[in-house]
């Protein structure tokens, strides 16, 4: 891909980005005179801000580049699972967040020592920190690899520099910093991910019509193979996977628990979730459905250099390629805020973790 394709008003949209999330963690790092207050944002959190930051924590840049890329070249078999999120999500509602909330406990492995023992805590917390490390590791090379091919500067610069930029708000502000910036960010890729379907439908003749016509002809909305089998990627066994992973995230994953804990009240709790709930599910069809319009598109007006790419790729491509320049730059933020909402979560919970059911453990204050 050229060296040029990111243009000097793109930069300068992307760099304001980035000097606006660390401005923030500067401002809330003075307010930060306690660890309830550095990792529970003193517990005074509005309920529709930490809603938009659940959405923001969930919705990572493997969404923003992995869900177009899959529809993309396949079809929409994840998308029943990620309806489905709306059950895991009933679980967190009525059972799991009014007890977190009811017993002020600090961290999701607290309950883990009292049901069982220390070592149960000790092996969960050890578990979600290690997991977390992997995770983040792969939304940092992921956006990164992006931005290799769209500027050419080396890997290693680009993911020391955007790690560098992440960890500086997060470590600085603390869990209210994270929220605050979630909420920029989640509406950020809302409003990036917007942006780009007017343009792509207003190049096809057909508009909306043609690429829902055109993508159902060629297969691109099916839901792959239905057998009942475990030993094939059918819907039901990616229906039983996400489940599970959607469960873990809403009932034993820091950075959910830690968002149940910093909001101020019950009722604004339950908002919370119902907000970032709502939020999530058609976020994800959106991008599914921008993957299937951007298989329309390079149908009608195709690419060799589309066509020598990975998959991930294609959005970033078609971005900086037909979107005007500076819009395009913050469409590409909105991908950067994708991944720092997930990367800044992480990283605040992990501390939240080692702090909370290692540090304190032995001890220490």
């Amino acid at each position: 891909m050229e060296t040029s394709l990111l243009r000097w008003q793109d930069v300068a949209v992307i760099c304001l980005n980035l000097a606006v999330m660390v401005f923030i963690g500067v401002y809330f790092a003075r307010k930060n005179k306690s660890a309830d207050s550095y990792f529970l944002a003193d517990r005074t959190m509005p309920g529709w801000v930490v809603g938009v930051s659940m959405m923001a924590s969930v919705i990572s840049s493997m969404t923003f580049l992995g869900m177009p890329a899959y529809t993309f070249k396949e079809d929409w078999r994840f998308m029943p699972a990620h309806f489905l999120y709306i059950l895991p999500a009933m679980v967190a509602f009525f059972v799991v967040m009014p007890y977190f909330r009811k017993s002020q406990v600090r961290s999701a492995y607290e309950y883990l020592e009292y049901r069982y023992s220390t070592w149960a805590r000790l092996y969960a917390a050890i578990g979600f920190v290690m997991g977390n490390m992997f995770r983040i590791g792969i939304i940092l090379y992921a956006v990164s690899l992006v931005f290799e091919q769209m500027v050419g500067w080396d890997m290693p610069l680009i993911i020391v520099g955007f790690g560098v930029v992440v960890a500086l708000y997060t470590i600085a502000g603390g869990l209210e910093a994270v929220i605050w910036t979630d909420l920029i960010q989640g509406l950020s890729l809302m409003l990036g991910g917007i942006i780009c379907l007017p343009i792509l439908a207003g190049l096809l003749p057909g508009g909306i019509e043609q690429i829902i016509s055109e993508a159902y002809a060629d297969g691109k909305f099916g839901l792959g193979s239905m057998e009942f089998v475990m030993s094939e990627k059918t819907m039901w066994v990616i229906i039983l996977n996400m489940q599970f992973a959607f469960l873990q995230f809403f009932c034993t994953d820091q950075v959910m628990v830690q968002r149940y804990l910093s909001i101020k009240t019950d009722k604004g709790a339950r908002i919370a979730l119902i907000l970032g709930t709502g939020l999530s599910i058609p976020v994800w069809f959106y991008f599914a459905f921008v993957g299937s319009a951007l298989y329309v598109f390079f149908k009608h007006f195709p690419s060799e250099a589309v066509s020598a790419m990975q998959p991930e790729s294609v959005y970033p491509y078609f971005i900086l390629t037909t979107v005007p320049a500076g819009v395009a730059g913050f469409v590409i933020a909105a991908l950067l805020a994708a991944a720092m909402s997930t990367m800044d979560s992480s990283l605040n919970a992990m501390s939240s973790t080692v702090i909370t059911d290692f540090y304190r453990k032995l001890g220490k204050k």
